[in-house]
């Protein structure tokens, strides 16, 4: 629109009365304008604030972690604080180059348009005043005209025959000619008010004209400026863009290690590693509880003797014990142990090789809990245990040399003795048996016994005075020890010395029930041993089945770097839950009910699963349970 055309849209007084609302309207809404940009100017430092506290914590937090994911959170710090930089950028842009100058460009429009309608409205008001004048006078002419008029009609009425007409007429004639004397008069007036209305109007067509011009260039400036302003503004939104981009790009470089992280917190534990193990405590080791000297020498003389007879278990155990750990057979049919008459005879044999294995345990445990003081009679004993152990491991030999089915999966590289436990159990037998063999010696005035972790004890007492003793043995690695540790449950649950022969489809067999003495033999037993099962199941039914694979899995023990390759080969043993009942109709299934929990050892083509339930091996349906 040219200046022409903005110019003919505002003529006369309703077009300045226009435009004057255009020209307010364009103001305020330039100030309310600015008022918003102050607003998002606020929320920006305020977000920019958030936002570097945010970095701040993030910083001190990246201190307390290790490896990787310090380098990522500083990272993660850096770029929120270039975030809240740029922000901060952002809100000082809207303030300084948007907000401000806008609302000081208002204000200057505001006070360049006030002297312009100043003079408008003085031309306006002498324009007025010119209509006013002239309305006076054109009424004034109005009503003299009329009076001439009436004057006029009166002087026809009057009769001409009376005597006093000639009277009356003169007396009219007298104020016709006042009267057209003033008409004169009003007629000049009227006649310049008139043409002063005109000028009037004109001078304010011209001022409006001169008005509109500066005012359209005006609002021109305001719609220019805030042009400008918005494409400030996207300027300023296009460069954070790029600036989180840039951020964008340098969190997807962040790459977290977890497997050195972990490499580097554990080397960076600067704490002493040792093995805590509980010793025993007794009443008579500690002097200040009253005790007459003669019963307190029985009792260390007493606990004393389990003592030894305990380490000497342990020395014969870590000379006789040795696992077998067996590998699984891949591609082997499930159905074969039905029919098959050689699986017969394979458990058949293996029920005798373990019997004798169990035998030779068993007669250990109990020639180690009774005390004789007949040496013909422990050398007999001994001899007997000793071709026991010996009868026991040839005729498993010999039952895998003449089975290759079975001897196939296990191969005699494999075989290796857990040392590690008995170790840890010597040492708590040696450590109890030093404490009290220290005090036993000073009762009889002997030397001081001799123990290579005498400096290595931590004793503290309860409430009620009751001690508690532990041994702190430097802990060593897996590079330095044997794989050991049978699982926690078996290793503290029976510690007498059990021979345990292969397992059985995954599952290794329990071993027969022991007789119950008043004291449990102290001893150490094979890691695939489980706890849980009950000795009240006959012994014989657990050698159903002659597939031999992997037993459980133990608790983690230190093990050296040759039979690392033996470990990585045990598999995770899978479990099932039912969850439909199921009566057995054959011997070699099982009998189900919702809840129990079933150890899954194998899974057949028809949809029948193996497993060992409470130590009883069998078939199931397979969709009867559900995995866990």
């Amino acid at each position: 629109m040219t200046a022409e055309q903005f110019r003919d849209c505002f003529v006369g007084e309703r077009g300045y009365e226009a435009l004057k609302k255009l020209m307010k309207s364009g103001n305020e809404h330039c100030t309310d304008i600015a008022k918003c940009w102050q607003e998002r100017y606020d929320l920006e430092i305020a977000y920019a604030k958030g936002l570097r506290k945010n970095s701040e914590t993030f910083q001190k937090l990246s201190s307390r972690t290790k490896g990787s994911l310090v380098q990522a959170f500083t990272t993660i710090a850096t770029q929120i604080n270039i975030e809240s930089e740029a922000h901060n950028s952002i809100a000082n842009i809207l303030l300084n180059k948007i907000s401000i100058p806008m609302k000081n460009l208002a204000d200057t429009q505001l006070k360049a348009r006030k002297p312009i309608e100043d003079v408008l409205n003085g031309k306006f008001k002498v324009w007025k005043d010119k209509r006013e004048t002239d309305t006076k006078y054109r009424q004034r002419q109005f009503d003299n005209c009329k009076e001439i008029e009436g004057l006029y009609l009166r002087m026809d009425e009057i009769p001409k025959t009376t005597k006093n007409s000639s009277k009356e007429t003169g007396k009219i004639e007298m104020s016709l000619r006042k009267l057209e004397q003033e008409l004169e008069k009003n007629e000049k007036k009227y006649h310049e008010s008139t043409k002063e209305v005109e000028i009037a109007r004109q001078t304010c067509d011209a001022e409006m004209c001169r008005s509109c011009d500066q005012m359209q260039t005006m609002e021109l400036d305001r719609i220019n400026e805030m042009e400008k302003f918005i494409q400030t503004y996207t300027n300023s939104i296009q460069k954070l863009s790029e600036t989180m981009n840039q951020i964008t790009q340098e969190l997807f470089s962040i790459r977290i290690t977890p497997q050195e992280d972990i490499v580097t917190e554990g080397k960076l534990n600067l704490q002493t590693t040792e093995t805590e193990i509980l010793l025993y405590d007794i009443y008579a080791e500690n002097e200040p509880n009253t005790m007459s000297q003669e019963r307190r020498i029985l009792s260390l003389m007493h606990w004393m003797q389990m003592l030894k007879q305990d380490i000497e278990i342990q020395r014969r155990s870590k000379d006789a014990t040795t696992v077998f750990p067996l590998k699984s057979r891949e591609g082997e049919s499930p159905d074969d142990d039905r029919s098959s008459s050689s699986d017969g005879a394979m458990r058949s044999r293996l029920a005798q090789s373990q019997t004798d294995i169990v035998a030779h345990g068993e007669q250990l445990r109990e020639s180690s809990s009774s005390s004789s003081n007949d040496d013909d009679g422990a050398m007999c004993h001994h001899k007997k245990r000793e071709n026991r152990k010996k009868q026991g491991i040839e005729n498993l030999h010999g039952f895998c040399k003449q089975n290759q089915k079975f001897s196939s999966s296990v191969n005699p590289s494999e075989l290796f003795t857990n040392r590690e436990s008995v170790r840890l159990l010597q040492c708590l037998y040696q450590g109890s048996l030093y404490k009290m063999e220290v005090l036993y010696n000073q009762i009889k005035h002997l030397p001081e016994p001799q123990y290579e972790h005498s400096q290595r004890f931590a004793k503290s007492y309860t409430d009620k005075g009751v001690p508690t003793t532990f041994l702190r043995i430097p802990f060593q690695p897996l590079s330095q020890t044997p794989p050991s540790a049978p699982s926690a449950v078996s290793c503290l649950a029976r510690s007498t010395p059990v021979f345990g022969a292969p397992p059985m489809m995954q599952q290794p067999a329990p071993p027969p029930p022991y007789s119950v003495h008043n004291q449990p033999p102290i001893g150490w037993a094979i890691n695939d041993i489980p706890n849980e099962h009950s000795a009240q199941v006959p012994y014989p039914m657990y050698n159903r089945s002659m597939a031999p694979t992997p037993p459980y899995p133990v608790l983690p023990s230190v093990m050296t770097a040759s039979t690392d390759s033996l470990r990585k080969q045990q598999s995770t043993a899978k479990h099932v839950k039912v969850l439909h009942a199921y009566d057995a109709r054959h011997d070699d299934e099982l009998s189900i009910r919702p809840g129990d929990i079933i150890v899954l050892m194998e899974r057949r083509a028809d949809n029948w699963f193996r497993g060992n339930l409470d130590g009883n091996i069998g078939l199931f349906p397979g969709n009867f349970v559900q995995e866990l």
